[in-house]
């Protein structure tokens, strides 16, 4: 007799940066930098996007920059919501620079992405 098993994995790991869901309808569909900034004052951004169709709830997103929360700006509204956070000063020049983003929609799904960009030396 012959058995089949099935395995569901319900997290998703990204190279670049672990993007982790408890299922897959809200998700962060884009998000910069990636790989480096030469400016030294680069606009972070995510994407948060439902593709469901779902409300993000804008009051749960949280933004950390090298561990540190940072107040964002928000651009659109409903299902698809991005948050940009540009740094007062210049980031510390080569030096890779951690981003952390997490959001909720209305019904309580949840996203948490991370990612890494190097800053070069400035001139």
């Amino acid at each position: 007799m012959k058995h089949l098993v099935f395995v569901v994995l319900t997290s998703i790991f990204i190279f670049s940066g672990v993007a982790l869901a408890a299922d897959s309808s809200l998700i962060v569909s884009d998000h910069g930098p990636q790989g480096f900034d030469d400016t030294g004052v680069p606009d972070i951004t995510a994407v948060f996007t439902s593709k469901e169709g779902i409300n993000i709830d804008i009051a749960s997103i949280k933004m950390l920059v090298d561990d540190e929360e940072v107040e964002y700006t928000v651009e659109g509204k409903g299902s698809v919501v991005k948050v940009i956070y540009t740094p007062y000063s210049m980031l510390e020049q080569q030096a890779d620079h951690e981003i952390v983003v997490t959001a909720k929609d209305v019904k309580g799904n949840t996203v948490k992405k991370s990612w890494v960009f190097w800053v070069s030396m400035i001139y």
